[in-house]
């Protein structure tokens, strides 16, 4: 009687989660061919790309094998000897080799989730219409897998939007991936590496049939957004084959690195550690919101793509990235209940990753009320967390003062993992949460200064921390206006002070002023239009010439 593979699988990735396992990777084997065969296509190398283009023919006659997956959507080719032959091992006696059966199951996985689920667009044919069969590849490669694509785009409206035919191939050797566990059995580690190489390749093959931008927007011109490709296809990983983990091995590459501008890659391939902002994103909006990117994407590259889809929501760019500070604190070891990605606790097992947090020097507001403890650069999209040993026996404010751009710059004080609304705008002083008279804490500087014609340009700041002894007194705090509570009371003010009121996001809502030479002033929690603020997280500013100082009011309905 035939044996199901796919209760097989399912079966392993409940060992997976039961026992927690690590993944090893060696040094040999390599994610994704696709960055590769995009250099190809902006190469100005004729031969290379004429031998690309052979090779890529080739595979149709070298193949002599086909296996028609079960929904009908992909062919695979294969061959049982040889050098690409895939490996032999056929556990339930049908006479096709285990190993075809994963892939064309692991595909036909793919396509439910991310076009029968998500809603994600068919990749094209050659004549540009949606694919009816997909052709898959099984080959030896250093690759886990490859998304090779026609240099000539196929047909579409408008001509200028550039999208392509594709086919795949999978690797035959997934020797270099070990699976800690369950070293001795190779289904085992085939079958959950053929899971996240579908799950990743098959959505490369998505975003050819959306847009691939280039620099000049010509055929053959350097592709653009090399970090969104890998770091959504990566994404697709966790959704499909969520049991697997794999991007586990990129995210000290990505934690030690995030001060660099979000789309810049490096040598240890930190844009699929990038992967973690759109895990972010999907707890945050749903899964949808890839696939709400690359229809985006037809309309904008891929940062503006991403940040009119943030925006749609509600949200910022910038914002988002002040959110990714926050959560990746509290991962590894500073993980617990509370930490807000799935996987938190498996990121680092000892310690932070190196780079990630910056040690300053200890500070005292001992007979020194303000004082600017570190200053830097930092480039747009990107964001660098500090730890400050503090002494002080006053409550003390922080701020991250910024000459440029103020709106799209945030601190962020991390406290714990759950809620997110420690966010302060740039060159507004807000308290500290402080547990003198000796404390360590932790700040996040978050630069959203994206400028779309210098993409790397750093904008330099300062973290200032504040000593304030005499702040004026804000009732009640938080205010329930179903109680009855209609305003906000703010007492002892200086003598003529202007008092702003923003949204957690750095948006101005409301100026108020005290009556002439009175120190009380009111909010009636309604904005310069007359609308009703909701439930949520209000930052003050009292601004007077002795200075200005800043607070916290929280809306309850």
């Amino acid at each position: 009687m035939k044996k199901e593979i796919i209760p097989m699988i399912v079966r392993v990735m409940a060992l997976l989660i039961l026992f927690n396992a690590s993944i090893v990777f060696a040094e040999n084997g390599h994610k994704c061919g696709f960055p590769e065969n995009l250099e190809i296509f902006a190469s100005n190398d004729k031969a290379r790309k004429a031998e690309y283009e052979q090779q890529r023919e080739a595979r149709y006659q070298k193949t002599a094998e086909t296996y028609l997956s079960p929904s009908g959507h992909f062919l695979v080719h294969y061959d049982t000897d040889g050098f690409d032959a895939v490996p032999a091992y056929d556990r339930n006696e049908n006479l096709l080799p285990d190993y075809v059966e994963f892939v064309a199951n692991a595909f036909d996985r793919a396509w439910a989730v991310e076009i029968d689920s998500l809603g994600f667009a068919i990749p094209p044919d050659d004549d540009g219409n949606p694919v009816t069969v997909y052709n898959v590849f099984c080959e030896r490669m250093n690759f886990y897998g490859s998304t090779s694509f026609g240099f000539t785009p196929v047909p579409g409206d408008p001509e200028d939007v550039f999208r392509f035919s594709s086919d795949i191939s999978i690797s035959t050797d997934f020797s270099f991936v070990e699976y800690p566990l369950i070293t001795e059995d190779p289904i085992v580690r085939d079958s959950l590496a053929i899971a996240v190489t579908a799950a990743h390749e098959f959505n490369h093959a998505i975003q050819l049939g959306y847009r691939l931008w280039t620099t000049n927007n010509q055929p053959g011109g350097s592709i653009r957004d090399l970090w969104l490709l890998e770091s959504t296809a990566t994404y697709m990983e966790e959704v499909v084959a969520t049991q697997v983990n794999d991007y586990l091995q990129y995210i000290d590459c990505f934690l030690s690195s995030t001060d660099l501008n979000l789309t810049q890659n490096n040598s240890c391939d930190r844009i699929y550690g990038e992967v973690l902002l759109f895990i972010m994103l999907g707890e945050v909006y749903g899964n949808q919101i890839t696939r709400e990117i690359w229809e985006a994407v037809r309309v904008s590259p891929g940062v503006e793509a991403l940040a009119a889809t943030v925006n749609a929501k509600g949200g910022s760019l910038s914002r988002e990235m002040a959110r990714l500070a926050y959560w990746t604190f509290f991962s590894g070891t500073n993980s617990d209940s509370e930490s807000p990605f799935p996987d938190a606790e498996l990121f680092f097992e000892d310690e932070f990753p190196d780079d990630f947090i910056s040690a300053l020097n200890s500070v005292s507001f001992e007979g020194t009320d303000r004082q600017t403890v570190d200053s830097g650069e930092l480039p747009p999209l990107s964001f660098q967390i500090f730890e400050i040993p503090l002494v002080a026996s006053t409550e003390v404010l922080s701020s991250v003062s910024v000459t440029e751009n103020s709106e799209n710059w945030f601190g962020t004080q991390l406290l714990d993992a759950a809620p997110f609304e420690n966010t302060f705008p740039a060159n507004l002083f807000s308290p500290l949460t402080f547990n003198g008279p000796v404390d360590d804490i932790y700040l996040a500087v978050v630069s959203g200064n994206w400028n779309v014609e210098n993409p790397l340009a750093r904008g330099e700041y300062e973290i200032v921390l504040s000593g304030q002894s005499n702040v004026s007194a804000v009732y009640p705090n938080p205010v329930r206006p179903e109680t009855g509570a209609s305003r906000v009371t703010f007492i002892d003010l200086p003598v003529d002070a202007q008092i702003e009121i923003f949204n957690s996001n750095g948006l101005h809502l409301a100026s108020i002023s005290a009556a002439d030479g009175a120190s009380v002033a009111f909010w009636d929690l309604h904005t310069k239009n007359g609308e009703a603020v909701g439930s949520g997280v209000y930052i003050y500013r009292i601004v007077a010439e002795d200075g200005s100082r800043s607070g916290k009011i929280m809306v309850i309905r």
